[in-house]
C-alpha cells in the first residue's frame, strides 16, 4: 500500500492530533484501497477564511454541480472530542451541531460570504452556458462561464492569494472580492 506523502500532511493544520490519513477498502472496488484525509476542509486550509473562500469559489466555478457538506457550509472545524470518543477517523468531520452552534456559525463572516458565493453560483444564468479556463500568468487562473450576453468570471491570483468575481449581462453587472 502506498504511503501518504509528506505534502498531504503538510497541507493540513500544524496540530498533529488533528489529522488522520487512513486507508480502507472502497465499496465500489472490493479489496482496493482508497485514501481519505480525515480533516475538515476549513481546518485543512489552516482556518484561513480568505483561502477557504477562494478554494470554494474555485469549486463553485468548476464544471458540474458543486456539493458542500454541512460541516463545510458552516465553516466547521475538526471535532477532536468526537474523534477521541468514537476512535473513528472520519468522525473528525461529523460534528453534531446544536441549534445555538448553527446560529453562531451562520453569523460568522466566512459563512455569510460562502452563502453569497453559493447563491451566486445557483442563480447566475451564465452557469448554464460554456466554461473556459485561462492562465494569464504562472500565478493566475481565470475561470469563466458564458451564456449569450451573460458572463461570470473568477480571477484568482495564487501568489497574492486574492480573487474576484465579475459578472455581466441582462441579470446585472458587478464585481465582488472573494474572501
Amino acid at each position: 500500500m502506498p504511503k501518504a506523502t509528506p505534502t498531504s500532511a503538510d497541507s493540513c493544520p500544524n496540530d498533529p492530533g488533528s489529522v488522520a490519513i487512513g486507508a480502507a477498502p472502497a465499496p465500489s472496488l472490493p479489496g482496493q484501497p482508497f485514501y481519505q484525509v480525515n480533516c475538515t476542509y476549513y481546518d485543512a486550509l489552516g482556518k484561513r477564511d480568505n483561502e477557504y473562500l477562494i478554494a470554494r469559489a474555485l469549486q463553485f466555478f468548476a464544471p458540474g454541480i458543486p456539493q458542500v457538506y454541512y460541516i463545510g457550509l458552516l465553516g466547521g472545524v475538526n471535532d477532536m472530542d468526537l474523534l477521541n470518543r468514537t476512535k473513528v477517523g472520519r468522525d473528525i468531520n461529523r460534528h453534531y451541531y446544536t441549534p445555538a452552534e448553527v446560529k453562531a456559525a451562520l453569523d460568522t463572516a466566512v459563512v455569510r460570504k460562502l452563502f453569497k458565493l453559493a447563491r451566486f453560483r445557483n442563480t447566475h444564468p451564465a452557469f448554464d452556458g460554456d466554461f473556459a479556463v485561462e492562465q494569464p500568468s504562472a500565478s493566475r487562473l481565470v475561470l469563466s462561464w458564458t451564456k449569450g450576453d451573460e458572463r461570470a468570471i473568477l480571477d484568482v491570483d495564487f501568489k497574492a492569494m486574492t480573487a474576484s468575481i465579475t459578472h455581466q449581462g441582462e441579470s446585472g453587472n458587478g464585481q465582488f472580492i472573494v474572501g
